[in-house]
């Protein structure tokens, strides 16, 4: 009985992972990338969507024979720190810690690897599904090399778990004998792009409830697959993180569609949305974000629409809710295009990290100096005078953009602005 327990099966993806780094010569700088930290080992963070081959690849590499140092592999969500600085402590020398996925360390426990990547003790992989600038600390990121994990294109995907459904098959005898007809691999693709242990997930849980017999290629057999393939990525978690990603790059696409002023493909991407069941109160948000990111000054109207189409669609949910989304997206696509005020926030923001920012005491309410101040409109609505902290070079965050409503002020604003840099 206890041999019966001990006894274990590895999963399906484990079995069919890639043995060789050869395996990975189609994905985009891949080949480049092992063959530079072969040369000279550093810390890196690979990033990339989940399941398409990222700890393997970082397992082959530093377990590989031209790799002049030890490794040793963990998992964030595993570890503790207590654990990992025992480790280090026991040894000497320099060696190459893979940490997959990374970012369930939080931002406080990163700060652990600073010391340690400074003195050269260890040499830091990490692996992660996440965003590397949302996730991680500046600290960290500034003592690493950021490397995008890209999966292989969808033909090449599916040549790659076709290869692996050959061997799949072998483990099933005569059930295995006549594969998935190829609609069947079309769908698994579809559904489980870029993720290959989903995919791997998907062919298994075929094999195991289905027969496979001369009548595999009619269209009804082929059916029944189908509805079974569904059945298990509906009831899978990992059909819906594919899901959510495949939601997230129609969004992608609506916005880029919004921002180049076609109203047709962004209302495609609308509809396809709104098919999937997304919430139409996020797309009205994500519009409110468009009309002043891409919009912007050229039709400042645009921010007032988006705000009232937000109100409405969440008052009135679906189906109806799609008709007011259509009037936001047709209306911000039509829309002369600028993005000035997203520009200017954003250098100011880098302007001002790690400034003390001090005004003039003459326009500080409780200052000595306040009767200084030279109040606008006694002057009729404009007079020159420094508003820029004194201790500071004037810097220029906006610069109206050529477009129809800015250009009605571009020449008043420009006056001002040149008025005010020669008052320093």
């Amino acid at each position: 009985m206890n041999e019966l327990f001990s006894t274990h099966r590895l999963p399906v993806w484990s079995r069919l992972r890639p043995d060789s780094w050869e395996k990975f010569a189609f994905f985009s700088g891949l080949k480049e990338f092992r063959e530079k930290f072969i040369r000279n080992p550093f810390s890196f963070i690979l990033y990339g969507p989940p399941g398409a081959g990222k700890t393997t690849f970082i397992e082959l590499l530093i377990k590989d024979p031209d790799v002049p140092m030890k490794s040793l592999s963990l998992g964030a969500a595993s570890s503790s720190l207590a654990e990992i600085r025992k480790i280090m402590d026991s040894r000497s020398g320099t060696f190459i810690l893979f940490m997959d996925e990374l970012h369930r360390f939080s931002k406080a426990r990163q700060d652990f690897f600073l010391k340690p990547l400074e003195e050269g003790r260890v040499i830091l992989a990490g692996a992660t599904t996440e965003s590397p600038w949302y996730y991680f600390t500046r600290p960290l990121l500034s003592r690493v090399q950021l490397k995008e994990f890209i999966p292989p294109e969808p033909p090449l995907f599916k040549k790659i778990i076709t290869d692996g459904l050959d061997s799949l098959l072998s483990g099933y005898g005569e059930k295995g004998q006549d594969g998935f007809p190829d609609a069947v691999m079309g769908m698994i693709v579809d559904y489980s792009y870029p993720d290959f242990r989903s995919a791997y997930l998907a062919m298994e849980h075929l094999l195991e409830n289905l027969p496979i017999g001369e009548n595999a290629a009619e269209p009804r057999a082929t059916e029944h697959y189908k509805k079974t393939i569904l059945s298990f990525f509906e009831n899978n978690r990992i059909y819906n993180k594919n899901r959510e990603k495949y939601s997230y790059e129609l969004m992608s696409a609506f916005i880029k569609s919004i921002r180049g002023s076609d109203p047709d493909a962004a209302i495609l991407y609308l509809a396809k949305m709104l098919d999937m069941d997304v919430d139409p109160a996020y797309i009205a948000r994500r519009l409110v974000i468009a009309a002043s990111e891409d919009i912007g000054l050229a039709n400042s109207q645009a921010a007032v629409l988006t705000t009232s189409v937000l109100e409405s669609v969440e008052k009135t949910g679906m189906p109806e809710a799609r008709i007011m989304l259509a009037h936001a997206v047709i209306y911000l696509a039509a829309s002369p295009k600028s993005n000035s005020a997203y520009l200017a926030i954003n250098r100011a923001m880098d302007y001002v990290r790690d400034k003390t920012i001090l005004p003039p005491l003459y326009i500080v309410n409780h200052s000595e100096r306040i009767k200084d101040y030279r109040y606008p409109h006694d002057f009729g609505g404009f007079v020159p005078q420094n508003y820029w902290p004194e201790d500071l070079p004037k810097q220029n965050f906006y610069s109206p953009a050529e477009t129809r409503f800015e250009n009605s002020m571009e020449n008043r604003i420009r006056e001002i602005l040149e008025k005010l840099h020669k008052e320093k």
